[in-house]
């Protein structure tokens, strides 16, 4: 793969690409995130950093980071919490029939810690203390 980014993150002026290797979830892309790493890491003069993301957990990081070489993330640690809807009929749909139409996506702060503490134990070669 030949890189013609140089002139147009300079032009841009990009730092980072976030992408998930082409595939639904990071873990499912390792294999072109690790050849994305290794082109950038050859044209260290590109300056632009590879921020892998989708399905990034506190189960996966660490074995993405190890495989890739990739050491920044974006991930959400999504959670669920139940709506506080009153009137729930059964047969009319708010949204996609079948779909949980009766819980809250959040951001969950013991995700969100245990996974950079996943991420930080392989930096420091100590077991993640999780949540």
């Amino acid at each position: 793969m030949e890189f013609n980014a140089q002139r147009r993150s300079e032009q841009v002026k990009i730092s980072r690409i976030l992408t998930s290797g082409g595939e639904a979830s990071a873990w499912a892309g390792k294999e072109q995130l690790k050849h994305l790493q290794d082109c950038l890491n050859h044209h260290a003069a590109l300056q632009l950093t590879l921020l892998a993301g989708a399905g990034i957990n506190a189960q996966n990081i660490v074995g993405i980071a190890q495989h890739t070489g990739v050491r920044e993330f974006h991930f959400s640690g999504s959670g669920a919490v139940p709506s506080r809807m009153l009137y729930r009929h059964p047969r009319v749909h708010i949204g996609i029939p079948g779909a949980d139409e009766y819980s809250v996506g959040i951001t969950d702060p013991e995700k969100v810690q245990d996974t950079i503490a996943a991420l930080r134990a392989l930096e420091t070669g100590k077991e993640p203390v999780l949540s």
